[in-house]
């Protein structure tokens, strides 16, 4: 069964249009329509859980770069810990 291309009427506003290829179901304009739709109302922000302080604490002490011979890792690892300490306080 192949597909015949038609004129056929849009079922979301009545208009009539070319159905060039068989998943096309409205007409242009509805489907920009409901594209922009969709895409005007992205997703919210995902709140993240602020960590314990306690928890905080116990993963500057691990991995504080006096403890692992001056690591560039162990470094960057505090350095990122104590910008989220200073962020809990603002």
């Amino acid at each position: 069964m192949s597909f015949r291309p038609a004129h056929i009427e849009c079922p979301t506003c009545g208009a009539p249009f070319f159905q060039s290829e068989q998943w096309k179901r409205t007409c242009l304009t509805c489907w920009k329509r409901r594209k922009n739709a969709s895409t005007s109302h992205p997703e919210p922000a995902r709140q993240v859980p602020a960590m314990p302080g306690d928890m905080l604490k116990l993963l500057l002490h691990l991995s504080h770069p006096d403890k692992h011979g001056d690591s560039l890792a162990s470094t960057r690892a505090t350095q990122w810990l104590l910008e989220q300490r200073r962020g809990q306080r603002a």
